[in-house]
């Protein structure tokens, strides 16, 4: 009788435990990967179930619903002038892990990096990475960051550093390597970017888009070349306006071929490099309005467009 007694107190003393887990199985997959682990009205939500997200090499840690797939940044950088102490130096503070990486991105953001140069056809280049970031378990400006009692701190924290942080330094490596280029194909970068679904920046599959651009803003192409088109007189590129208004009818024609599919949920960022041609030109406040205006006629608001005119350190 004692024994069937404490057989029965061992159940209740664990039923908890036991309705706690059969609850958790019995929640389905597409719920466990949407909603925050604990019910926290949390944005992005705390979601801790490892197949809620992508092992795929171009896919890594995204997460394989799409109500979680709202952040998109793109980083395009130019090495078209070639290696160099200063651009090595602004690329090191761009891609600063604490700022850029943890305290700029969401978790669950993807982030792909597009490096502008003439090494691939404009038409099918591939980005020199893709992926997307994952939960830091760090304390952050997300509170989903945050590791759940269920997991171990430590583990997450060393993933974030050695399989997403890691690589893309290794990526920013590469970049400050580059070799010099032959054209800088601005306009066309972009509209690859921005317009082909290979690269999931159309706005289709993630919402927000964030473009990030470090460039000596330079187009340097047979039809355009903005050295000499900013001096045309009368307004030469005071703004993109004057511009498109000044230039002859095949190269509007082409513009408007070129033009990418931006919008209300786009975000563009312009961090400008000085280097000796953009010093020589003396353009540099044309560079500015040019492409403010280029973004603002592709469909991106003012107010989300910000100008970075980055400090002379020749």
């Amino acid at each position: 009788m004692m024994k069937n007694f404490y057989k029965v107190k061992f159940y209740l003393a664990f039923l908890p435990l036991f309705l706690f887990i059969g609850c958790a199985e019995a929640i389905p997959l597409e719920v466990k990967c949407i909603q925050d682990v604990d019910g926290n009205d949390w944005s992005p939500p705390r979601i801790v179930e490892t197949k809620c997200f992508s092992n795929v090499r171009n896919d890594q840690y995204c997460p394989i619903y799409l109500e979680l797939r709202e952040n998109h940044t793109a980083y395009l950088i130019d090495t078209t002038d070639g290696p160099s102490k200063q651009f090595a130096e602004k690329l090191d503070i761009l891609f600063s892990n604490e700022t850029e990486f943890v305290n700029r991105n969401k978790p669950y953001t993807r982030i792909s990096i597009v490096e502008l140069n003439d090494k691939q056809s404009v038409t099918g280049f591939k980005p020199l990475g893709t992926i997307c970031r994952p939960r830091s378990g760090t304390i952050t400006p997300w509170k989903a960051d945050q590791a759940h009692g269920s997991e171990g701190a430590l583990a997450i924290q060393s993933d974030f550093t050695n399989k997403f942080l890691s690589p893309i330094q290794g990526v920013k490596a590469k970049l400050s390597e580059s070799t010099k280029a032959n054209r800088t194909l601005i306009i066309e970068h972009i509209n690859s970017l921005v317009n082909q679904p290979v690269y999931q920046f159309t706005g289709e599959g993630y919402k927000n888009r964030r473009l990030v651009i470090l460039s000596d803003l330079l187009q340097w192409s047979d039809r355009f070349k903005l050295v000499r088109e900013c001096k045309r007189k009368p307004k030469g590129c005071s703004s993109f306006k004057s511009f498109y208004e000044q230039t002859s009818q095949n190269n509007r024609s082409y513009l408007d071929q070129m033009k990418p599919k931006l919008d209300g949920h786009s975000r563009v960022e312009i961090h400008h490099i000085q280097n000796k041609a953009v010093r020589d030109s003396k353009i540099e406040d044309q560079l500015k309005n040019f492409w403010i205006g280029f973004f603002e006629w592709a469909g991106v608001p003012k107010e989300n467009i910000d100008y970075y005119l980055l400090p002379d350190s020749q």
